[in-house]
């Protein structure tokens, strides 16, 4: 069982990682047409939507994540009728999201003027784009949304990401027909939901067809469903806090500051997010082993493979975050041009806020595999309140900085140490203390191995494409160089070359 998690976590990542390559690489492509054929102005409309769209799929309360953890257990002691009744619960729990998606998002339509400050592109029916959005994202809950978290549940996340290149692949083709030959957005923004219900469709036959003896029939007895109920309203409330901290904050920059500066900032963030989302895609990937391994496996067990596990996120995280600091200007003025860049206090700020946002993300996998949102649930709420209010105040004094800062702050100083805390204490049953001392370590690390290297690249001239590539020479052999120095002699690293050595072998026997 323990070498299946792993040869299943190794696929999940391998498959993960080729589509967000090309999620990152295509769209990158996509996103420069876009600027330069409608402007920056189109960018922060797009960011707008959705962020708004975001915020009413709140609705979901966190059903697909209750959904895929109800089915570890199941799947583990092959109670196929568990399954059916599971599935046949969240078939009609999916119908009535979509009608709630729908109705508030028709309510919230009075309002959209509210959040945009008077910038609107010219010839721009704000209300029917997003009439086009809602009707693309109401539309995926009647069309078998449920049917993927099979694949999910499984540890067959490779099946699906194949599902997604193939369709996004379309989308890429028709999009950037509808920027290079129509240059007009209504098309470019209605082949999103046609895409996105593709996506559901293929995925529904292929679950089917994969597991046909799973169908959505039968009923849950009184208990099984008082035991979901009580995970959804955890994670309803885990939902609400997720949203505000990142969805409100392009909210935010469009009501106070235009759309103009939301499209620069997006620009900022779609570089930031892209990193993150291929570090979060490989944690992704292994959620559904940390889950089975959680269920079978000692808490001491577990807790040696959380601690070898952050130590490599916080390596390949802190090395990231070095980069960004090195790099992000020389990018961006190559790639959209001097008027579009923000000054360097932005980049700083936008590492920062990477670096306290993923270095905990194996704590976040572990909480959510073992399924500790009750306890957890108040956790996020807390952080994004702290982020909003925040946002609300320091956007008005020190304007887009405060954007940024006020998330770092919220992460820093009340998201990390609670998580740390419920993780270590609910699934462990140890002290947070060696995980806290390592992190402060790794950041001491960060900073000096950030400080060489950025002294190295600011004696570098700041144009061209090879001196970019310069830079990212000497980002990649310094930071490593130093992190391998200061690491190499420690127990983390020893652990965490045994866990190496056991995906490497994965890989070469595929």
């Amino acid at each position: 069982m323990s070498e299946s998690r792993a040869q299943n976590a190794t696929r999940n990542v391998i498959f993960a990682v080729l589509l967000k390559l090309y999620q990152i690489i295509v769209p990158f492509g996509i996103r420069t047409i876009f600027i330069y054929t409608l402007g920056i102005q189109y960018i922060g409309l797009n960011g707008l939507f959705a962020s708004l769209l975001n915020t009413l799929n709140l609705a979901e309360l966190g059903v697909g994540t209750a959904l895929v953890f109800s089915m570890y257990k199941p799947i583990a002691k092959h109670d196929t009728e568990m399954i059916c009744a599971l599935m046949n619960f969240y078939k009609k729990a999916y119908c009535v999201i979509g009608l709630v998606i729908m109705f508030l998002g028709i309510g919230l339509m009075p309002f959209l003027g509210i959040f945009i400050k008077s910038d609107i592109p010219a010839n721009i029916n704000i209300y029917i784009l997003y009439l086009i959005n809602l009707a693309g994202t109401v539309s995926t809950y009647f069309l078998f949304a449920y049917k993927g978290s099979l694949f999910v549940a499984h540890q067959r996340n490779d099946i699906k990401s194949k599902i997604v290149i193939g369709v996004e692949t379309v989308k890429y083709v028709l999009q950037c027909m509808a920027l290079l030959f129509f240059k007009n957005y209504y098309i470019y923004v209605i082949v999103i939901p046609m895409c996105s219900i593709a996506t559901n469709i293929i995925t529904a036959l292929l679950a089917s067809k994969y597991y046909p003896e799973y169908r959505s029939q039968g009923k849950l007895n009184k208990e099984d469903v008082t035991v979901i109920k009580e995970k959804i309203k955890a994670l309803f409330i885990v939902k609400i806090g997720n949203i505000v901290l990142n969805s409100f904050d392009n909210i935010v920059i469009s009501a106070f500051l235009g759309l103009a500066v939301l499209g620069l900032y997006s620009n900022y963030y779609y570089v930031v997010s892209s990193v993150i989302s291929m570090i979060g895609l490989c944690t992704n990937s292994i959620i559904a082993s940390l889950g089975n391994s959680v269920e079978t496996e000692s808490k001491e067990k577990n807790y040696k493979d959380f601690m070898r596990l952050s130590f490599w996120n916080q390596w390949v995280v802190g090395w990231c975050a070095i980069c960004m600091i090195c790099l992000y200007q020389h990018f961006i003025r190559l790639w959209i041009g001097e008027e579009n860049i923000l000054p360097f206090g932005i980049v700083v700020l936008f590492a920062a806020y990477f670096y306290v946002l993923q270095s905990n993300q194996v704590a976040g996998a572990y909480k959510d595999a073992a399924g500790i949102w009750v306890s957890d649930r108040f956790r996020p709420l807390i952080t994004a309140g702290v982020n909003l209010i925040s946002n609300l105040i320091m956007v008005q004094f020190i304007g887009i900085y405060g954007i940024i800062l006020s998330t770092v702050i919220s992460l820093l100083f009340v998201n990390m140490p609670w998580l740390l805390h419920n993780v270590c204490k609910l699934v462990f049953n140890v002290r947070v203390g060696e995980y806290i001392s390592n992190w402060f370590y790794n950041v001491a690390v960060t900073l000096l191995a950030g400080g060489i290297c950025f002294y190295v690249c600011s004696l570098l001239p700041e144009i061209g494409i090879w001196w970019l590539l310069g830079k990212g020479l000497v980002c990649i052999v310094i930071p490593n160089i130093i992190y391998f120095l200061a690491y190499h002699r420690t127990k983390s690293f020893m652990d965490s070359k045994e866990l190496v050595q056991k995906i490497y072998r994965n890989i070469l026997h595929r």
